[in-house]
């Protein structure tokens, strides 16, 4: 075993440790601090030049490899050293844009002119392969100075992107390139201890030129790049090892010319300050980044060292995944003096994207036409594993894909699938869709039989095709909506322990875990069911009943207590009241024309509209007790 790449990354990691708190020291001591700025997301006056302690760390600790490292790799190290100069003098005068991109252009084709390249087929131009080696070196760059925008984001993402592409390396035998790697793992790592939230140092520009140089010339090194891999590693390996930031780049560079915000001006547009715009925390953003990062990354390793037909579904059920997230994010409104992005599609030119109902059946049918396709891929790969290389079988596939995803699109539109709203697909759409995916598979199968298809020689392989449609069709529009909740929580911080667990109180309760303007935070539910106790509706899990208020009040530390089911037993209700009033706690029923002080809760009378009397008549009394406080008084 060699222990190179170990010891470099050990070695990165104790000098990032020791000298990242002197860098600190010494910039405060220069007055080179971050100032808060309304376009930037920090807010506190925090050191800069973090990336001084990466540079040297890495450098360092790969002077024992350079002799080993084949060309370009010295050179990487060089030019690897000369960004982190552009951005440390960024950091101190502060380039202008223009002059800083002309800077990282002149490195690049110095790697380019090194011999670096992304090693496209022969029988393209001579010409694009070191044009498209000179852009993916400026784009990553860019794309890892555009993440630095929140505590311990971009150190996270280049010490994930590092591990990939060292473990890569390892696995074929480049032991001193993994050691580069694991380099900038150990620098990384070491630097996160001060810079994860919240941090007391940032890295600069000096930085993340720096990891995003290396991590992109590193990429381009690996085994499947420089021509040493098919065409589809070529591409792919980078781009899956890199997903957060290409994706975050491109979220960026296509909202802020929608909203009339230059590219360079800066901004709280990222992706990161999108999920914290949706209620996720600042520090569960930036897990859950760097989660997504690590899963391109093992899509890219499974892309190297499985079979082709094993890993294309792992990258392309990452990519799809992503691909609903960015576009989940880039619908959220940023900048309240902006238009959102509904009312910029809807001054579009095309019809499709200036009509609401249009660009969003569009969508739809994208994603399902993805599905589908990946859909059969599957199946075909269920039924004949390894012997789907065989060529009569890649033929069969390849004829019966557009069949199989224009007869199902035609099923789906007609069966009513596009008249439903993604992000409300719930249990009654679930018919439709199986009604949709049995016709889809049935009269699919017998198109191809009529055209002499027969899938192999095996009809099973159409039940499985049925069962992994009906998959693909629910499983898009059910991630959607859990990306939706998952996402979409409340910031509230006072703790409430919410009373009910009827179909009433599940409604109430989504509304305080999911609104972003909800003032209570659900610790835990009463119920009137004994049984009931230790279970979870929507993730909070039930406490106790009644009996139990008060242990638990008391453990909780809950701030409020909040009736949300009209039916709960008046009984019970009112012995909760009166732990409350004990304890000096506020308790409160969620309506306004309910009785409070242990009144006997009325069932909501039909008031004629057919909604069920959820709407109080307009003179009906707001008794003092009422939740005036809470965010919304009524049920829509």
């Amino acid at each position: 075993m060699n222990w190179m790449p170990l010891v470099t990354g050990v070695a990165a990691l104790l000098l990032a440790l020791a000298l990242t708190p002197v860098v600190r020291s010494w910039a405060i001591n220069l007055g080179l601090c971050s100032q808060p700025r309304a376009d930037r997301w920090n807010q506190r006056v925090v050191a800069m030049l973090g990336g001084v302690a990466i540079v040297t760390s890495v450098l360092v600790a790969c002077l024992p490899v350079v002799t080993r490292l084949g060309s370009p790799g010295p050179l990487l190290l060089l030019t690897g050293l000369a960004m982190a100069l552009v951005g440390y003098y960024d950091d101190r005068k502060e380039f202008r844009p223009e002059l800083k991109l002309i800077a990282q252009i002149l490195l690049a084709i110095v790697m380019v002119v090194g011999g670096l390249r992304i090693g496209l087929p022969q029988s393209w131009p001579v010409v694009i392969d070191p044009l498209l080696t000179l852009f993916w070196l400026v784009a990553i760059t860019n794309a890892f100075n555009l993440l630095d925008n929140m505590d311990g984001l971009c150190a996270g993402i280049a010490s994930v992107a590092g591990l990939v592409l060292a473990v890569i390396a390892m696995k074929t035998g480049s032991y001193a390139l993994a050691a580069v790697c694991t380099a900038l793992v150990g620098a990384c790592l070491g630097y996160l201890k001060y810079n994860k939230h919240p941090a007391t140092i940032f890295m600069g520009d000096c930085g993340s030129l720096f990891l995003g140089h290396m991590l992109a010339g590193a990429a381009l090194l690996m085994p499947g790049a420089g021509g040493s891999g098919g065409f589809g590693l070529v591409l792919a390996v980078p781009a899956l090892v890199m997903l957060i930031p290409l994706v975050d780049t491109t979220i960026v560079s296509l909202s802020r010319p929608w909203f009339k915000r230059r590219i360079t001006q800066g901004g709280r547009d990222h992706t990161s300050h999108r999920l914290c715009a949706i209620g996720m925390s600042e520090p569960a953003a930036v897990r859950l980044l760097w989660i997504l990062a690590g899963a391109g990354g093992f899509a890219a390793i499974m892309l190297l060292y499985l079979d082709w037909w094993l890993a294309v579904p792992i990258g392309l059920t990452v990519i799809l995944i992503t691909a609903l997230l960015a576009w989940y994010l880039l619908r959220v409104r940023i900048y309240e003096e902006t238009d959102s992005l509904t009312q910029v599609l809807d001054r579009a030119s095309l019809p499709l994207l200036s009509e609401h109902r249009y660009r969003r059946r569009v969508g739809e049918v994208l994603f399902d036409t993805v599905g589908i396709g990946l859909g059969l891929f599957i199946a075909f790969v269920l039924r004949y594993e390894g012997r789907i290389v065989q060529p009569e079988l890649q033929t069969q596939l390849v004829g019966a894909l557009p069949l199989v995803v224009g007869i199902h699109l035609v099923i789906y539109a007609l069966a009513g699938v596009y008249r439903g709203i993604w992000r409300f697909t719930s249990v009654v759409d679930l018919p439709r869709f199986v009604f949709a995916v049995v016709m889809g598979s049935v009269v699919s199968g017998l198109v191809l039989h009529l055209l002499g298809n027969n899938l192999g020689g095996s009809s099973t392989i159409l039940v499985i095709n049925g069962l992994l449609q009906m998959f693909m069709l629910a499983g898009t529009r059910v991630t959607l909506r859990l990306i939706r909740d998952m996402l979409r929580t409340s910031s509230a911080t006072t703790p409430a322990l919410m009373v009910g667990t009827s179909e009433r109180a599940e409604s109430l309760l989504r509304h305080f875990l999911y609104d972003r303007q909800a003032s209570l935070r659900p610790i835990g539910l009463v119920s009137e069911h004994t049984a009931q106790v230790g279970l979870r509706l929507l993730g909070v899990s039930v406490l106790c009943t009644a009996v139990g208020v008060r242990e638990h009040l008391l453990r909780t530390g809950a701030k409020d207590v909040v009736l949300l089911d009209d039916h709960f037993p008046v009984g019970a209700w009112t012995e909760i009241l009166e732990v409350c009033a004990e304890l000096g706690i506020n308790a409160r029923t969620y309506y306004d024309e309910l009785l409070t002080a242990g009144a006997p809760v009325p069932p909501p009378a039909d008031d004629g509209d057919g909604d069920g009397g959820d709407e109080p008549a307009e003179d009906a009394p707001a008794p003092a007790e009422a939740a005036a406080d809470l965010p919304v008084d009524r049920p829509a």
